[in-house]
């Protein structure tokens, strides 16, 4: 039997023994560092905010909003976006309602995204006071009950681009700051068929809001743009149509009407404070009124123009195609259906200023189009030889 002395190890002694246990417990703790580490690791990319991150119809609000691993809604990815970064979507869909807290790019525009919304604001933007927020690219969809497109309380600038709504029963867009000044410009955006305002400025007391409102059409409203105390508007390439009252500045507000555009076709005009790039005329003497004559033939210097009160019409395959819209001149027209590029038909008819419909008998010669996508337009020449046209999207269902 080998006995070992009181105090000793078996091993001592034993040449390269006592190394070897020194390295196997040196790897156990390495081993446990590393695991420690990637544990670490995982949670702070998992906490870390994204300059850009992903939205799709088919996301997750629980992935971390990747082009690899996207998010579902629009809030989703905002809490995972770091300030002045940008939300971007991979397909069409609805995306939910957002307050806006922080500098931030929300650019649907790659594949027009939407926000369907039924009460509050689609957007609402309460930033910090010299923060960049822009909202580009999203169709705006108010249900019953839905007040606002979009909602801005503060911000340094805001820019919304190429956005459409339909549908609020208070305001489209509701510029109102509250703790500090703002600008805001509004280029390439479509209000329609809204139940109260489409653009309204109305700062809090003591606060102003600059506005520039450029290729933008507005119909269908009661009030096309309001501009309150301590707001300022400017109106460049844009039309004012088929409202019940076109411009309202009231209390000090001003609006100031550039040249290109257009206010016509409304209930009551209402007046810009100021008309710019316009050459003004020298002001003759005022002459005694003469009696009212008989109403005379339209002139023939009419500018035309024509809107499409739909974004977008849907049809049943064979079945016809009514299209509501409104016009300033009477004068033959034209109804013509285009697959992308190419012309399927072309259909004469007769528009007649004012409200009135045209139909489409769902037809191409004897044949019925397959089921898609497609565009119709409507064209009336005025009596004057003015063109105009629009164009809105048609689903063949």
């Amino acid at each position: 039997m080998v006995t070992h002395p009181v105090g000793s190890v078996p091993g001592d002694g034993v040449p390269g023994t006592r190394n070897v246990q020194r390295r196997s417990r040196l790897r156990i703790g390495l081993v446990g560092m590393a695991t420690a580490l990637a544990t670490l690791t995982a949670a702070g990319a998992a906490d870390a905010l994204l300059t850009q991150t992903w939205i799709s119809g088919e996301g997750d609000d629980a992935n971390p909003c990747t082009i690899t691993a996207l998010c579902k809604t629009i809030p989703g990815a905002f809490s995972k976006t770091e300030a002045g970064g940008e939300i971007r979507a991979l397909d069409p869909a609805g995306f939910g309602q957002v307050t806006v807290t922080k500098a931030m790019t929300i650019d649907l525009s790659f594949v027009r995204g939407g926000v369907l919304y039924s009460s509050g604001a689609g957007v609402q933007v309460n930033a910090g006071a010299s923060d960049t927020v822009i909202i580009r690219g999203i169709d705006f969809v108010g249900t019953t009950g839905a007040l606002t497109g979009v909602r801005i309380i503060q911000a340094g600038s805001v820019v919304i681009e190429d956005c459409t709504f339909t549908g609020t029963a208070t305001t489209a867009i509701s510029i109102e700051p509250t703790a500090a000044n703002t600008t805001v410009t509004i280029n390439g955006v479509d209000i329609r068929n809204n139940l109260g305002t489409g653009i309204a400025i109305v700062p809090a007391a003591g606060r102003t809001a600059k506005v520039a409102i450029r290729n933008t059409v507005i119909t269908g409203t009661q009030t096309a743009v309001q501009a309150g105390a301590g707001a300022t508007a400017w109106l460049q390439g844009t039309k004012i149509f088929g409202n019940a009252l076109g411009l309202n500045a009231a209390g000090g507000g001003v609006i100031n009407l550039f040249a290109d555009s257009q206010v016509f076709g409304n209930t009551v005009a209402g007046e810009p404070t100021s008309l710019l790039g316009m050459a003004p005329g020298v002001p003759g003497a005022t002459g005694p009124a003469g009696a009212t004559g008989p109403t005379g033939a339209q002139s023939r210097d009419a500018t035309a123009a024509i809107l499409l009160r739909a974004t977008l019409l849907r049809a049943t395959r064979g079945r016809r195609v009514r299209a509501d819209y409104v016009s300033t001149v009477s004068g033959p027209g034209v109804v013509t259906i285009r697959k992308g590029t190419r012309t399927l038909t072309s259909v004469p008819v007769r528009i007649l200023s004012g409200a009135h419909a045209v139909q489409w008998n769902g037809r191409v010669g004897r044949r019925t189009p397959a089921a898609g996508v497609y565009s119709m337009t409507v064209q009336v020449t005025g009596p004057g030889g003015t063109v105009a046209r629009h164009r809105t999207p048609l689903v063949i269902e």
